[in-house]
């Protein structure tokens, strides 16, 4: 699932907005189309394949198509951007396995899950801190400026 919420709401909901922002919504809802889409045809497939474990994962990648949507309707008016969005994908994963392996040597020491979920979140923290604080300091310098 958070898989898909990286595509369904991260990539996909920053190239939206740009849509909406550049004045072209139309464009912006071809991607809830394509979840709509998605989920109607993806849910039921890995319900009859895998039962509810498969449903969840139709659910996950149903979140790949609006992604795809926003991909298409974002090029077609000179939004690239596909090098970052597979730069922080890349990222994504990397953090991902990280947290993954934290929990599996918690469980593996004994620790409680509240722990665990404290050891993955200061994991990925500091992880995702060095792609952040640059960002972090352009969002500072806007609100400089508009004051």
């Amino acid at each position: 699932i958070a898989g898909g919420a990286w595509f369904g709401a991260v990539l996909k909901g920053s190239r939206s907005s740009a849509l909406v922002a550049m004045g072209l919504p139309r464009l912006a809802s071809y991607a809830s189309l394509a979840k709509l889409m998605g989920m109607v045809i993806l849910i039921p497939a890995g319900f009859q394949i895998a039962d509810f474990p498969g449903a969840v994962v139709g659910y996950a990648l149903s979140d790949v198509l609006p992604y795809v949507a926003a991909v298409w309707a974002s090029r077609g008016v000179g939004l690239g951007a596909l090098g970052v969005d597979a730069r922080f994908s890349l990222w994504f994963a990397v953090t991902s396995v990280a947290g993954w392996g934290v929990v599996q040597v918690m469980t593996s020491w004994g620790y409680a899950p509240w722990s665990q979920c404290l050891g993955v979140f200061l994991v990925d923290t500091l992880l995702w801190l060095p792609l952040l604080l640059p960002m972090w300091r352009e969002v500072k310098m806007l609100f400089a400026r508009k004051s």
